[in-house]
């Protein structure tokens, strides 16, 4: 191979081995710009990961209260057990309140995600006063501190024949946190 090459390289004149010579140095040139553009093209990929990378780790860290705050919030609620019945909560608030005339339907119950369930009860009073309504709503949000309690649903209608009455109906709902039961295990299709 090498004696190929001087035979070749002996039948060039000056000028043309000038030009091999540049040609080489140029195929050599570009080579090492080749590798170079590739190997900075790597490197800053790299570090633009690195830069993702940290970036979602210090949120990580920043979020990291939040989530055990969270946590503990929900272990509080898991070892409070179950509300009382909604029906009990409602007759315990008229009896506070003073309110009469009520009259109490239990709604069905509903399941949401992250293993929530809600338990309604939509509660209706024939005549009340807003300061009557007021006051047992009031009642209804002091129950919040032991469970999770929402008025989900509110109407109010004036009484014609009773100047300041009002035909109220609203909804109440508790949430309790359960367990989910892990169901039969799905088989993938091939």
């Amino acid at each position: 191979m090498s004696s190929v090459l001087r035979n070749l390289l002996a039948g060039l004149s000056a000028r043309e081995k000038k030009m091999v010579a540049a040609m080489g140095i140029t195929f050599v040139l570009m080579i090492c710009f080749l590798i170079a553009w590739l190997v900075g093209g790597a490197i800053s990929d790299l570090e633009h990961d690195t830069t993702e990378w940290n970036e979602l780790i210090q949120y990580v860290q920043k979020m990291e209260s939040f989530y055990q705050d969270k946590k503990q919030s929900d272990t509080r609620l898991e070892t409070l057990g179950k509300p009382r019945p909604l029906r009990t909560l409602v007759d315990n608030v008229v009896k506070k309140t003073g309110v009469a005339e009520v009259d109490t339907k239990e709604l069905n119950d509903k399941s949401w995600a992250g293993g929530w369930l809600e338990r309604s009860a939509e509660v209706t009073f024939r005549q009340v006063d807003l300061q009557g309504i007021v006051a047992f709503m009031k009642e209804v949000e002091n129950n919040r501190v032991t469970f999770p309690i929402a008025i989900t649903n509110l109407k109010i209608l004036k009484q014609r024949r009773i100047e300041g009455m009002y035909r109220v109906s609203l909804t109440i709902s508790t949430y309790e946190k359960v367990v989910e039961q892990a169901g039969p295990l799905k088989k993938e299709m091939k």
